[in-house]
């Protein structure tokens, strides 16, 4: 994975690095020589885990494969400035993405649902910079679900977007943590 994953970002604008992964990914994922540890199929019982699978010291990517327990999701938020590819490994999960309308810190934010995706095993979809925003959830009642996320760097926090009543979100910085 490794290799495959350094050919793809390795000497490339952000933008050819994110079209390499995107290309990379699913190839990777449809392999059935590429096996992912136990414990990146370990889930949290409170929210979605996360576990570091691989932080790139030459080209600074990171991989990050995430478990979905039946009905976990994120809450709408961005990637930290960084592009992102994602790709399903097992069972399935929803992804919205979002379109930012209005940033204002003292009346809230406001944004537009853009596209609803279901992703089955082997699907990949993604993030740029200049669109960052989405939320993800597993939406099968019954399994759990394994994801692989591709970073452009590693991410220690996000901002999270809480919704209230009146359509507004508001901002709020999310550190990020490995779930042992």
């Amino acid at each position: 994975m490794v290799q495959v994953l350094d050919t793809a970002v390795a000497n490339r604008s952000p933008a050819h690095a994110y079209a390499g992964v995107c290309t990379a990914l699913p190839l990777l994922v449809g392999d059935a020589q590429v096996q992912l540890p136990a414990f990146a199929w370990r889930p949290h019982p409170e929210h979605y885990a996360r576990h570091e699978l691989y932080c790139s010291r030459e080209h600074g990517y990171c991989v990050v494969a995430m478990v979905w327990a039946p009905g976990q999701a994120t809450p709408l938020h961005d990637h930290d400035g960084s592009w992102c590819v994602e790709a399903v490994w097992s069972g399935q999960l929803e992804v919205t993405h979002w379109h930012l309308l209005q940033a204002d810190d003292d009346t809230g934010w406001r944004f537009a649902q853009g596209a609803r995706q279901h992703q089955r095993a082997g699907d990949c979809s993604g993030l740029l910079a200049s669109a960052p925003y989405h939320s993800v959830r597993n939406p099968d009642p019954q399994a759990v679900a394994v994801s692989i996320h591709v970073y452009q760097h590693r991410l220690g926090q996000c901002m999270v977007f809480d919704p209230d009543r009146n359509g507004r979100h508001w901002p709020r910085l999310l550190p990020l943590a490995n779930d042992a």
